[in-house]
């Protein structure tokens, strides 16, 4: 008897709650009718369209303003005036762009790669760089490139900080 009273109470509670959720409904559907009496799509369509167009032709009209612009105010010789100040910037700075940057080996020797998977130490007296010895070389046979000798030490020193 118990339980059956307990069902009969959820089910009431159920209608309660379907009640409730169709009061709500009928409210909102209240609501939308009216609003799609004060709204009218097609208009409101339209304008929306029409703006898209208008605002593709201003940022079109910007472009070409910003090109004629950008003709006007260039002259002869700009750019040499550009180069003569990025070079007073980097004297300044210390930098010296006019070197030229020392060419990378072509293609290293498919034996050369192989070793220097195994000891990067022969990749490097492969390329043309000094022996095991520490920075700069010291050794090996034949000349030392200065450049690949300032590199190496370079990196022997970011590997010690690093």
């Amino acid at each position: 008897m118990r339980s059956h009273l307990q069902g009969a109470a959820l089910k009431l509670e159920t209608v309660r709650s379907h009640e409730a959720m169709a009061t709500a409904m009928r409210s909102v559907t209240s609501a939308m009718v009216s609003m799609n009496k004060q709204v009218n799509v097609p208009a409101l369509t339209k304008i929306m369209t029409d703006f898209a167009r208008e605002n593709e032709k201003s940022e079109l009209m910007g472009d070409m303003l910003g090109d004629a612009m950008d003709d006007a105010m260039t002259e002869e010789g700009d750019e040499e005036e550009q180069e003569r100040i990025v070079g007073a910037v980097l004297t300044e700075l210390g930098l010296d762009m006019t070197d030229a940057v020392p060419e990378a080996p072509g293609a290293v020797p498919a034996s050369a790669a192989a070793a220097a998977k195994v000891n990067p130490q022969r990749e490097m007296q492969a390329l043309g760089g000094g022996s095991g010895g520490g920075p700069g070389g010291g050794g090996g046979g034949g000349a030392v490139d200065p450049a690949m000798s300032d590199l190496e030490a370079r990196l022997n020193n970011l590997r010690r900080e690093g």
